[in-house]
């Protein structure tokens, strides 16, 4: 394929950059859980967009439970820390999609806190064990 040849370019939506962009800020750690995010007036400063843009994002770093907003004179966006439910629903339905039957994925999995070095973390524990395996129909196998 040659360069005149080229696939169409997309742009992304102002809030899709805006969301991403907060969402840099709350992973690299200058945003803490239980911080406050700018309210949405600086927020449409420093990024020079409009309310309608700011609250998209908003609502888009909320649907993958960085931040929770409450609404009201005290309200505003605070961040938090992901919930493991959160990753386990999409892979649940990632599965679905694969064709994974419904047996399947009715063994939630469980979490299970693991200390290593210095640091606590969570790792998800699935009910099968380790010889088990998921096959292309997307039932559980041992072998």
């Amino acid at each position: 394929m040659s360069i005149l040849e080229g696939e169409p370019v997309r742009i992304p939506k102002v809030s899709v950059v805006v969301a991403g962009q907060l969402r840099r800020s709350i992973i690299r750690g200058e945003f803490r859980p239980g911080d406050p995010l700018p309210n949405e007036t600086e927020l449409m400063e420093l990024y020079d967009v409009s309310r309608p843009v700011v609250r998209e994002a908003l609502r888009i770093i909320e649907s993958e439970s960085l931040i929770s907003v409450k609404r009201g004179a005290k309200g505003g966006a605070r961040v938090q820390r992901p919930d493991i439910v959160v990753a386990a629903r999409h892979t649940a339905l990632l599965l679905q999609i694969d064709g994974a039957t419904v047996d399947v994925l009715d063994h939630q999995p469980r979490t299970k806190r693991v200390t290593s070095g210095s640091s606590p973390s969570w790792r998800l524990q699935w009910p099968w064990t380790a010889a088990s395996k998921l096959t292309p129909a997307g039932r559980v196998s041992s072998e």
